[in-house]
């Protein structure tokens, strides 16, 4: 069953169904992008995070979130997160504390909806289970849910909001939409705002004497003005570099998402090469994927995260000739 909320509940039942609902003139070319996102979010494999900023209020502590995330879910006890929907969580072991951050393990249970003899809606088979971390990074006071699709973040995200009560003085997801109001633009021309701060960002924020994108894979686009193409996804290798891209980015298109190969520097001859992608228009989720050492994976994000709040561009196009 696909929905949308401009449209009615469509069922599809079979593959044959599905490529003729796509192929289907009629069908909204948005719509045929979150089909394709679900399917990426919830089939990609790889360390995917959800990234959120919080702050505990000021006479709380570690411990306190500790006992607070303990008692709002205890372990191996399934909670359901909105009200009749037939989707739980339940704790899969201890809280742990170490140096820097706070993480549990949980498990999301979604089961489908039926209708007992008497029309009222009964929970029916399991539908989806997904098991992944909740982790709180003290560091940089970021949390990182680590689901791949959006409706488990959706459940977990309600869950904190509204049953680990009074701890928080702020919970909130990390919107890019929201630090680019703090990054002032000079000779931004007819250019997207954010594809400029982006495109800034990847090549002089990220690359450093410790980190180099050595090659970029995927870039996604949306242009909500468009009369024709409102949404177009080019992939192939170094794609900055590419007629195609630059031809995006003279349109005033927005940069949605990117993958790219990032290289770490370890020691003088080592480094972690893996890749990443990081998804903007919506909740910032950033995806890694053949990764040599997950150990490294929380600093990346550090890396990642920090750099496009609050800086100034200077945007200067070459000269026509």
């Amino acid at each position: 069953m696909i929905s949308n909320s401009n449209l009615d509940e469509i069922n599809i039942s079979n593959k044959e169904e599905l490529i003729n609902f796509l192929r289907d003139p009629e069908t909204p070319y948005e719509l045929i992008e979150d089909i394709y996102d679900l399917l990426d979010q919830t089939f990609a494999r790889g360390y995917p995070n959800f990234i959120f900023e919080f702050r505990l209020k000021e006479q709380y502590s570690r411990t306190n979130l500790i006992k607070a995330l303990e008692n709002s879910l205890p372990e191996n006890e399934s909670i359901m997160t909105f009200a009749n929907s037939h989707t739980y969580v339940k704790r899969i072991g201890e809280v742990t504390e170490t140096t820097h951050e706070v993480k549990m393990m949980v498990k999301y249970e979604k089961y489908k909806e039926e209708r007992d003899f008497g029309g009222e809606l009964k929970k029916g088979a399991l539908e989806l289970k997904s098991t992944f971390d909740i982790v709180f990074d003290f560091e940089v006071m970021l949390c990182y849910i680590k689901c791949g699709d959006r409706r488990q973040l959706a459940a977990i995200e309600y869950f904190l909001q509204t049953k680990v009560t009074g701890i928080f003085d702020t919970y909130i997801g990390y919107l890019f939409k929201t630090k680019q109001l703090s990054t002032v633009i000079e000779n931004q021309f007819n250019l997207d705002k954010q594809t400029l701060i982006l495109l800034d960002f990847l090549e002089k924020e990220i690359n450093n004497e410790d980190y180099q994108i050595t090659d970029y894979f995927t870039i996604s686009f949306s242009n909500a003005e468009s009369d024709k193409v409102k949404s177009v996804r080019l992939g192939g290798t170094n794609l900055l570099e590419s007629p195609e891209v630059a031809d995006r980015i003279s349109q005033g298109d927005k940069i949605k998402s990117v993958r790219f190969q990032l290289r770490k520097k370890i020691s003088s001859d080592k480094y972690n090469i893996c890749t990443v992608k990081v998804d903007f228009e919506h909740q910032l989720k950033i995806t890694f994927s053949k990764v040599r050492n997950a150990i490294h994976i929380r600093k990346d994000i550090h890396h990642i995260v920090n750099g496009p709040i609050g800086f100034s561009i200077f945007f200067c196009l070459p000269r026509k000739q």
